[in-house]
């Protein structure tokens, strides 16, 4: 990779974008949304549920995502919850080092652009 920065901030410029860039192949699977688990009261009058939400029934788990901007709830068994928990971390994770990886880049394209600036320059429009 060929960076454009100045000399003394090159390899820590680097270092910190590789190391973001290997974090990336450790994320496992990603999955957008979100996940809840919940208590609920079913409605029935004789139920135990109506006395109040210490007696609501659950837990129960959700997976809530947005599909062509409708949003979508699963429900899910503990099993799948605990895997859906870990896929929906993985992809907040995902855009974590993505986002970082784009303030470095810019960082990185600003001194690039600045550089080449400032060598087009003639010495009058230096001064001004």
């Amino acid at each position: 990779m060929i960076l454009l920065v100045s000399s003394c901030a090159q390899p820590r410029v680097t270092e910190r974008y590789d190391r973001l860039r290997r974090s990336l192949a450790e994320i496992g699977f990603v999955c957008k949304g979100s996940m809840v688990r919940r208590h609920m009261p079913c409605g029935g009058p004789g139920c135990r549920c109506a006395q109040g939400p210490e007696h609501w029934h659950g837990p129960y788990y959700q997976w809530t995502r947005k599909v062509k901007g409708k949003t979508v709830t699963v429900r899910l068994t503990p099993e799948e919850a605990q895997t859906m928990s870990s896929y929906v971390r993985n992809d907040r994770q995902l855009r974590r080092i993505v986002a970082q990886m784009r303030t470095i880049s810019l960082g990185v394209v600003q001194a690039q652009v600045k550089a080449v600036s400032r060598r087009r320059k003639t010495p009058l429009e230096i001064r001004g």
